[in-house]
């Protein structure tokens, strides 16, 4: 939804995809919960991008990939909202859909600036 611009709807289903994927019944390794970062880094990165991007990393390091999801929606749309990070963003889209290998993020400093 917050590809085709409803961000608020958008929010309310990666809300509830969170709270699936944080049960403790649920593995904490879902692919859905690194989607669930990039959704917020893409779309809220006024707001929680910072925290959301935090995130990303160690799941990137425990090789939890989303092989194949098509992010590009939300790429573009994050950068039409005047996305800080359009590159990176592309980048780590990339990655995350197990599209291209990790080291790439490594040529930005929004990636590499982080612990």
């Amino acid at each position: 939804m917050a590809a085709l611009g409803d961000t608020k709807r958008g929010f309310e289903f990666v809300d509830r995809a969170e709270v699936a994927v944080l049960d403790p019944d649920s593995p904490s390794n879902d692919p859905l919960l690194i989607e669930c970062y990039f959704y917020r880094y893409a779309h809220a990165w006024k707001d929680v991008g910072d925290e959301s991007l935090a995130r990303i990393p160690e799941s990137i390091r425990q090789g939890i990939r989303s092989p194949g999801w098509d992010l590009s929606l939300n790429v573009e749309r994050a950068i039409a909202d005047g996305h800080p990070e359009p590159e990176f963003l592309t980048v780590l889209a990339a990655v995350i859909a197990d599209e291209k290998g990790v080291a790439e993020l490594d040529a930005f400093d929004v990636w590499t600036s982080r612990p």
